[in-house]
């Protein structure tokens, strides 16, 4: 498995490995309960230290975790870091997704556009059979994006996660698989 990933353009997006030098941009990202709702089982960062420290010992730390590079959504035209993308879980052949996003950027086809580079990087560079997202299913913005990129709606997994609020929430799985992926147009 190729654990390396590349600079890969879309339409507006730069999706690149994430640097160190991402920190400010992404620490606005991770501070903000409203991204970070129904995501993940972690509280918003609070210092920019706290975020670096993520970079370097999780996110740059790919090779010793076994998932690809982590990556992130920068903007064409001023070069501003408005998101994360990765393969956070890897097994057998099965890449889990997960991304957030700049709440300014919600709403405007950047995740849509992020899904499908990383889609076409997992089954063609990395050599996944199946990719697959687990998602707040009330999350309408994440299910149209990966709707969008030909996933399909496997299920919904009964109060199956603690998030941040110290509540167990559904998760709706969503999936798409290699032989489906080259039926979907890009």
């Amino acid at each position: 498995m190729n654990l390396e990933m590349p600079l890969w353009e879309t339409k507006r997006l730069w999706i690149r490995p994430v640097e160190e030098a991402d920190a400010a941009d992404l620490f606005v990202v991770y501070k903000d309960p409203r991204v970070l709702h129904g995501s993940l089982a972690m509280q918003p960062f609070t210092s920019l230290d706290e975020m670096l420290g993520s970079i370097k010992n999780y996110f740059m730390a790919y090779h010793r975790r076994g998932v690809p590079q982590a990556m992130v959504m920068e903007l064409k035209t001023t070069g501003k870091v408005i998101g994360i993308i990765d393969f956070h879980s890897v097994s057998d052949g099965i890449g889990e997704l997960g991304y957030l996003l700049h709440h300014a950027y919600w709403k405007q086809g950047y995740m849509k556009e992020a899904i499908s580079a990383m889609v076409y990087l997992g089954f063609r560079h990395i050599g996944f059979q199946r990719i697959e997202a687990w998602i707040d299913p009330d999350n309408i913005g994440s299910c149209k994006a990966l709707t969008a990129n030909g996933f399909q709606k496997e299920g919904i997994l009964r109060k199956y996660k603690m998030l941040n609020d110290g509540k167990y929430h559904d998760l709706a799985v969503y999936s798409i698989l290699q032989e489906e992926f080259q039926e979907v147009k890009r």
